[in-house]
């Protein structure tokens, strides 16, 4: 184990850990740093509530500006005779322009209420809420959908919405339009094509089904997610009186839908069921494929889906003979290939993998899934071999026809779940390891030769060997611990994480104790599933790192209570501080001013092709003993919103 990157062909390029004490951002509106032009900070005069969601293109964001908190006394933005709308503004990251759109945000929608396409912004707005009769239609009860792009001075109308989740997916906007379904075949899905970039949209138009609904008058759906070219939805059996998912009745309100790339351009209906709205959906790339794993529901099924006589082989470990599930209570995972399921989905049809989970669903590559399993949902299967059935376990599959998850009692263990930054304990790692973090007390194991005091720390699996076992050793009898881990928004060969110095026993960034947690950005090292841990000696916010990347830069909060320094020179040491490094080595870590301890990213910016800046927010109470008026407007009681140009 190293603390700094190793110069291989599977790491990142080399850089050195280091932390800068100078020339620190103190608490201006712009400052200039080692990067010439790049990373100028900028304060705008509006500030936002912590709930808003802000949207990042690559040249634009646009946020919802507090009308409450902006101004002395509030700002009416909107000019609908009240100051209590978030209304949508936008910033062009290139030129620093702010256009005011003039339209509110659906005060109910959160990231799922504002999407960029093509240089186009579209979000939801309340007609109630704006107090504007947007869609003319004599009433001011609708949620519309609405457009904004340069050179319009205000948003302008697109369509009325019967759903309030607007995604973007292979460059167009998809929506459930309020024009209901009438004919066979039809669907409340519509598209907005941008065929020219920051230009007006195209007309809606419609996305048919592949379903011969029971009514024979189109579908509803309820869109709830978007990832790799993917949409899924719901459709309900209720609404469409009829059986969809072959259970029997007609009952059933969740009934799968898909539609993108592989579903031949209409919506491809999943005889399936989810548990609720938040299901998880995973979509994997498989070259020009995509394949869909998800989590069915036994219950709305009326079946047993991890029946051990449902699948041939060695299904399920040899000391779970005789404590076979039995109930029909679980959510089960299943995977198909979308582009072979449209073209046949009874020959083709979604393979049970017979794992039970209901969280996260982890992928190596299009190769393996894995999911956490209650041993509890299990029947009353020991499946770690450690005496009891209390344990959260990690599970494994190929994605094959005949699916078999590993069986090996050894191999299966128990983790810590619990761990902050959303990874659920598991990270996957370069295509082809699972990092994870093992409870040695809930397995029941000493994996560290230390039988006096039980851990949590890291372990690394690579599943295509399957006589190899876990490896807990990263180098030099060190196990490590972490208290925040991620995976890395853009790269799958490192992941994120707040090591605690406790396990290595060092004072990493020589405050004169171990009790610190420092940012790292874990790769596979020299040694073959053993990680390496290049970071920046400097303590972070324990259980909220808010630790990303983008490009060649990485972002995280630095806690200066555990760091014990004054980053920003205002007579105390209580604040958060964003702080960036280079991961080339180009430039030491240097701080950005105070930033919020929301638990979110550090920071937000565009993922396309051309990103052009980052965007984060800053509370006025942790800047100076008494705040500081930040964006201008008499107090020191805003969140506001601070962006910076990249290099």
């Amino acid at each position: 184990m190293s603390f700094q990157i190793p110069h291989t062909s599977r790491t990142a390029p080399l850089w050195i850990p280091g932390l800068l004490l100078s020339g620190l951002f103190l608490n201006a509106c712009t400052v200039d740093d080692d990067e010439g032009n790049s990373f100028v900070a900028k304060t705008l005069a509006h500030s936002v509530a912590a709930s808003s969601p802000i949207a990042v293109s690559d040249q634009y964001m646009a946020f919802p500006a507090s009308e409450a908190t902006t101004g002395a006394g509030g700002t009416d933005f909107n000019g609908d005779g009240d100051f209590i709308d978030g209304v949508i503004t936008v910033v062009n990251l290139g030129t620093d322009a702010v256009v005011q759109t003039g339209a509110a945000l659906n005060p109910g929608v959160g990231d799922e209420g504002l999407a960029w396409v093509n240089g186009v912004l579209f979000f939801v707005v309340s007609e109630s809420a704006d107090g504007t009769d947007w869609n003319t239609d004599s009433d001011m009860v609708d949620d519309v959908l609405v457009y904004w792009h340069a050179g319009n001075a205000t948003a302008t109308f697109y369509d009325t919405l019967s759903g309030t989740s607007i995604f973007e997916s292979n460059g167009e906007l998809f929506y459930e339009s309020d024009t209901a379904a009438v004919a066979l075949r039809d669907s409340d899905l519509y598209a907005a094509d941008v065929p020219t970039a920051a230009s007006a949209p195209s007309a809606p138009r419609l996305i048919q089904t592949s379903l011969v609904d029971p009514g024979g008058n189109g579908i509803d759906v309820s869109l709830l997610g978007e990832s790799n070219g993917v949409l899924w939805m719901t459709v309900s059996e209720v609404l469409e009186s009829g059986n969809l998912n072959g259970d029997g009745d007609a009952l059933d309100t969740r009934v799968l839908a898909l539609m993108g790339t592989g579903s031949g351009g209409v919506i491809q209906v999943v005889p399936q069921t989810l548990r609720t709205d938040a299901a998880t959906v995973e979509v994997l790339t498989d070259g020009a494929d995509r394949m869909v794993a998800y989590f069915v529901d036994e219950i709305t099924m009326g079946a047993n889906l991890n029946d051990p006589l449902l699948f041939a082989g060695a299904w399920k470990p040899s000391q779970c003979v005789g404590h076979e599930d039995a109930d029909t209570l679980d959510e089960v995972l299943h995977w198909l290939n979308l582009t072979d399921f449209t073209t046949g989905p009874v020959v083709n049809a979604p393979t049970n993998t017979g794992l039970v989970g209901g969280g996260q669903i982890y992928s190596l590559g299009a190769q393996w899934l894995a999911v956490v399993t209650d041993e509890s949902d299990e029947g009353t299967c020991d499946l770690n071999n450690d005496g009891d059935t209390a344990d959260e376990v990690l599970r494994w599959v190929e994605t094959t026809a005949a699916p078999l998850p590993v069986t090996d009692d050894t191999k299966i263990i128990a983790l810590d779940t619990t761990t902050a930054g959303g990874s659920g304990g598991v990270i996957a790692l370069n295509g082809d390891l699972w990092v994870a973090l093992v409870d040695e007390a809930a397995d029941s194991n000493d994996y560290d030769g230390d039988p006096g005091s039980d851990k949590e720390f890291l372990g690394v699996l690579d599943p295509n060997l399957s006589g190899t076992a876990w490896n807990f050793d990263q180098g030099s009898a060190t196990f490590i611990q972490v208290s925040w881990m991620a995976q890395d928004p853009a790269l799958d060969f490192r992941f994120l994480a707040a090591m605690r110095e406790s396990s290595t026993g060092i004072d990493r960034n020589s405050d004169g104790d171990i009790t610190d947690s420092i940012p790292t950005f874990p790769v596979e090292g020299g040694n073959p599933r053993e990680l390496d841990f290049p970071g920046v000696s400097v303590a972070v916010e324990r259980n909220n790192a808010g630790m990303t990347t983008h490009g060649n830069y990485g972002y995280y909060r630095i806690s200066e209570a555990d760091q014990r320094f004054d980053y920003n020179l205002d007579g105390d040491e209580s604040d958060t501080i964003l702080q960036r490094v280079d991961l080339t080595g180009g430039s030491q870590a240097t701080s950005m001013g105070v930033l919020d301890n929301l638990n979110r990213d550090s920071v937000m910016v565009g993922r396309g092709t051309n990103p052009q800046g980052v965007v984060w927010l800053a509370p006025e109470n942790m800047e100076g003993a008494a705040g500081t008026d930040l964006n201008g407007d008499g107090d020191a009681l805003d969140l506001v919103v601070r962006y910076a140009r990249l290099p």
